[in-house]
C-alpha cells in the first residue's frame, strides 16, 4: 500500500514537473485514426516522453520545433516557444484527448475527417457547414517539413486582413524566399474578391498581384529577398492563380528573383508554366509547378465558367477510401448533383490543412520515398512578415 502511495506520489510530482517545461519536439509518428505520437525530450534533463494528439494539434509544429506543454486534466496544450502563448496567437494548439462516440472519434477535426454525423457509413459524404476549422497559423514552424504544414502556414492568413506572407528560407544552396498567399474572402476592403478571381482567371492586371509585388519590395529593402534569390510561390484558390502569375511577371526578374517552385492547393491553371531555364551560379534550374487538389472541389474546374479554362493534370490528395472516393467521384458526376457539389465546395475547398494525405509530400510538394533525402524549408522565422492587400483605387483600373 506504502509502495503504491509513494509511487503516485512520484508521477503527480513529475506531471506537475512537466507543467511549463520546454521541450524539443523529437519525432511526429502517426498512430491511425487521424492520432499522433508526439515524443518531447526535456533538454535539461534529457528525458523523453510522450502525448498523443490529433492532427489538428500538430498543425504547424514540427520535429525540431522548442515547444512548451502544459496539461490540465485530460486537455494538452503545446505552444512553441518564444509564441504568444494565449490560445489566439496562432502558435498555441490545445485538444481535448476524450475519446467521444465510436461514431466521431472524440474531437479530433482532422482523424475522422469526412465523418459528418457519427455515421462512419456516410463519411465520404463532406459536411459543407463544417470545413477545416484548425487554430490559425499566425507563425510559421521554423521547419516546414511537408505539405500539410505550408497549407496550414497559408490557411493562416485567412481572416487576418493580411492576405500575403513572406519568409528568408535558410537551407537551399543559394538565397531564397517563402511567398504564401490565401485565397479568395469576401472581406471589405481587401484585393481578395471576385474581380481579382476573374482577373486572375485570365492572367488579367489585378491589384492582388501588385500587392504581392509591394511585400516582395519591402522584403527585399529588409535584405530578406535579395537580388539573385529564389521564390518559393505557394497559395490556395485565388492565392494559387497569383502565384502562377507572379511567377511568370517580368517584374520578378526585374527585381532580380528567380521563381523556383509554385505550389497550388484547390486552383486552376492560369497561364502557361515557364519552360526556359534559370542560371544561377549553383547550377541551372527549371521553375517545378506541383498543383494538388481534392475530390468534391469544383474550384480547380471554376474557370471553365469565365471560359479562361487551361486543361492540367492535379494531383489529388484524399484521406478516404479507395470505395468512398468512389462514391464521392458518383456522387459529383451526376448532374442531379450539381447543387449539392456547390453546397460542398466550401467543405471540400477548405479542407487541405486537415488532408493528412499531404503529410506524404515533402515542402516542395514531391512524393516522400523512405530511405532518400526528402525537401524541407527551414525558415528564419525572425523575418516574416505579413501584408494587407487593400482594394485598388478606381483609378488604377482606368486604362487597363
Amino acid at each position: 500500500m506504502r509502495r503504491g502511495i509513494v509511487w503516485l506520489a512520484l508521477a503527480i510530482s513529475f506531471l506537475f514537473a512537466l507543467q511549463g517545461d520546454v521541450f524539443n519536439v523529437q519525432s511526429i509518428t502517426p498512430m491511425g485514426a487521424g492520432r499522433y505520437d508526439v515524443k518531447l525530450r526535456n533538454p535539461r534533463t534529457g528525458y523523453v516522453h510522450s502525448v498523443t494528439l490529433p492532427c489538428g494539434a500538430i498543425i504547424g509544429i514540427a520535429v525540431g520545433d522548442m515547444v512548451k506543454e502544459v496539461r490540465n486534466g485530460r486537455d494538452i496544450t503545446l505552444s512553441r516557444a518564444g509564441g504568444t502563448g494565449t490560445g489566439t496567437g496562432g502558435d498555441v494548439f490545445s485538444t481535448n484527448t476524450n475519446g467521444g462516440d465510436s461514431g466521431n472519434r472524440g474531437n479530433d477535426p482532422c482523424g475522422d475527417t469526412f465523418n459528418s454525423g457519427g455515421n462512419v457509413d456516410d463519411s465520404w459524404k463532406r459536411n459543407p457547414s463544417a470545413p477545416c476549422n484548425l487554430p490559425p497559423v499566425l507563425m510559421p514552424p521554423a521547419l516546414i517539413a511537408n505539405l500539410q504544414q505550408l497549407a496550414g502556414t497559408i490557411f493562416g492568413r485567412y481572416n487576418t486582413g493580411q492576405p500575403i506572407g513572406v519568409a528568408r528560407i535558410t537551407n537551399l544552396p543559394y538565397p531564397a524566399c517563402l511567398v504564401v498567399i490565401q485565397g479568395t474572402q469576401f472581406a471589405g476592403n481587401q484585393s481578395t474578391g471576385p474581380l481579382e478571381d476573374i482577373a486572375a482567371a485570365h492572367g488579367w492586371p489585378d491589384y492582388f498581384r501588385t500587392r504581392v509585388f509591394e511585400a516582395l519590395t519591402d522584403q527585399q529593402a529588409r535584405g530578406v529577398c535579395p537580388r539573385g534569390s529564389a521564390v518559393i510561390l505557394a497559395g490556395h484558390s485565388l492565392g494559387g492563380m497569383e502565384a502562377q502569375l507572379v511567377a511568370s511577371d517580368p517584374r520578378l526578374a526585374q527585381m532580380g528573383l528567380w521563381p523556383k517552385s509554385v505550389i497550388t492547393f484547390g486552383s486552376p491553371k492560369v497561364t502557361d508554366e515557364i519552360s526556359t531555364p534559370t542560371r544561377q551560379p549553383t547550377g541551372t534550374y527549371v521553375t517545378d509547378y506541383r498543383r494538388f487538389t481534392s475530390i468534391g472541389d469544383p474550384i480547380p474546374l471554376s474557370t471553365k465558367g469565365a471560359f479562361a479554362y487551361r486543361p492540367v493534370q492535379q494531383t489529388f490528395v484524399d484521406d478516404r477510401s479507395y470505395q468512398d472516393q468512389q462514391k464521392a467521384i458518383r456522387f459529383y458526376a451526376d448532374p442531379q448533383n450539381s447543387g449539392a457539389l456547390w453546397m460542398g465546395a466550401v467543405g471540400a475547398h477548405m479542407w487541405y490543412p486537415c488532408i493528412q494525405a499531404l503529410r506524404g509530400y515533402d515542402a516542395l510538394g514531391t512524393r516522400m520515398v523512405s530511405g532518400l533525402r526528402n525537401s524541407t524549408l527551414r525558415l528564419d522565422v525572425s523575418t516574416w512578415r505579413t501584408y494587407s492587400a487593400q482594394s485598388a483605387p478606381v483609378s488604377w483600373y482606368v486604362g487597363r
